[in-house]
């Protein structure tokens, strides 16, 4: 089992990185916020949709949800297919690393990677990990009602996403991001307080208005630093980083949770909180 997730993930490691590479090469100013916020909504419908659908197939056996991952062939030669725009350079490898290492020295892009650990760390520690262990043991939810309310947030997540836009061009990216780790907060410390099955639409929609708001304008921040001959490193730094909040979220979750379930999503509310102040660095 571990070697096919190792597997699963030399697959997936640089999906995210190129798409946002991409849209960065092609795209300029609040077209690109536009177009990533569109891709943030399109990420969010697969995790959205996939969750309900592995529920239903996990009912009949655990094991046809894994057959799932057969998409990716259909997916893997419509993509060889595609045109790309080609992004060179003549400079030699010694002067392209001192200018990417020169591009790490920015407080804002230090933040941003920071912050994208954090939230994958939110996602994937508390959220996708922990949760269904909670709404099982406080509610006895099935697999199909565990699916349904993580599938909500990634709903909200999707129609949020798609209004980065809105969101930038109001506030400005610094109040952007603070904003979205407040959803994330209030959704944290909301959750072991929640008294019916029902009411997790309350959870739900902060985290999901935290998550959609959060990503998309994090990539937004990072790719708008780096040049285009240097955005192709730094977005695929920050994939690691992203990689690294999905690996010690649960890790971390894990241990919260030897005192109770409900330290785990009360720790992660201060550190979204903590986040939430951390935030002003990019508005300054």
């Amino acid at each position: 089992m571990v070697l096919l997730r190792l597997i699963q993930g030399i697959g997936g490691s640089t999906l995210t990185s190129l798409s946002t590479t991409l849209i960065g090469d092609i795209y300029t100013g609040l077209d690109r916020t536009k177009a990533l916020g569109y891709n943030a909504g399109i990420l969010s419908i697969g995790t959205a949709s996939y969750p309900v659908i592995g529920g239903l197939l996990s009912m009949v056996d655990w094991r046809y949800p894994f057959f799932m991952f057969l998409l990716a062939i259909p997916v893997g030669f419509g993509v060889m297919i595609i045109s790309y725009p080609k992004v060179s350079t003549s400079r030699s490898m010694k002067k392209y690393v001192i200018t990417s290492l020169e591009l790490f020295k920015n407080r804002k892009l230090i933040v941003g990677f920071i912050s994208g650990i954090a939230v994958f760390v939110f996602l994937y520690g508390a959220f996708i990990t922990y949760l269904p262990f909670l709404l099982d043991k406080k509610f006895g939810a099935n697999p199909f009602s565990r699916g349904v309310i993580i599938s909500s947030m990634s709903i909200v997540t999707a129609l949020v996403s798609s209004r980065l836009d809105f969101f930038i061009k109001g506030l400005g990216e610094g109040k952007t991001i603070r904003l979205g780790f407040i959803f994330y907060f209030i959704s944290l410390l909301l959750t072991p307080f929640i008294p019916s099955l029902e009411s997790f639409i309350v959870v739900t929609l902060a985290f999901g208005m935290g998550h959609g708001i959060v990503f998309p304008a994090l990539q937004n921040l990072v790719v708008s630093i780096a040049s285009m001959e240097n955005r192709g490193v730094v977005m695929t730094t920050y994939g690691s980083m992203v990689r690294i909040g999905q690996t010690i979220g649960p890790i971390i979750a894990s241990f919260v949770s030897l005192f109770s379930l409900d330290a785990v999503f009360l720790s992660f509310a201060g550190i979204a909180l903590i986040f939430a102040i951390l935030s002003g660095v990019i508005a300054d």
